[in-house]
């Protein structure tokens, strides 16, 4: 249950980030909801493989280079680029 709950939170904020970089004007709220969703997702993604079984592994490593570390790569760059 409370890996549910912790995607659903994760679910709500990228949303949430995602809301603010796509306003026509550079919004003051997307650097704190932009990083504070590149962070979630990089726990998300220890989590996922310190917590999967054999089994799972493969999956998980590759869920987490191919989506979730990249998307917080891009969640840190709106995060951190500098505002115009």
């Amino acid at each position: 249950m409370a890996w549910v709950g912790f995607d659903v939170f994760l679910l709500g904020q990228l949303a949430r980030t995602g809301a603010y970089a796509l306003r026509p004007r550079r919004c003051d709220r997307v650097p704190p909801h932009a990083a504070a969703s590149a962070a979630m997702l990089c726990v998300d993604a220890w989590f996922d493989i310190t917590t999967s079984t054999p089994h799972d592994l493969p999956l998980s490593l590759l869920l987490a280079a191919a989506v979730e570390l990249p998307l917080a790569g891009l969640c840190w760059w709106l995060a951190t680029r500098p505002r115009t």
